[in-house]
């Protein structure tokens, strides 16, 4: 049942940061488009320095929060 739900963890990790990649290079790949074509200028980029600042916390979040799960999965509270 543990593995189970452990398993189930990894992979919504997985997924949402899959997800989330695959926006972030769609975003990345318009904003050099738009420049190429001289649509934009380089600071009304969309991926800017904010977006990969929030992205490096995220993933910060993240790992804390697996480690959590990890710790909580290994070192179950005693039952009473």
């Amino acid at each position: 049942m543990r593995q189970r739900m452990a398993r189930g963890v990894g992979w919504t990790f997985g997924i949402a940061n899959g997800v989330t990649l695959l926006g972030v290079a769609v975003l990345a790949g318009l904003d050099q488009w738009n420049m190429v074509n001289d649509t934009i200028t380089t600071a009304d980029r969309i991926v800017d320095q904010k977006v990969v600042m929030t992205l490096i916390g995220a993933t910060t979040v993240q790992v804390g929060a697996i480690a959590f799960i990890i710790a909580r999965y290994l070192f179950p509270a005693a039952e009473r």
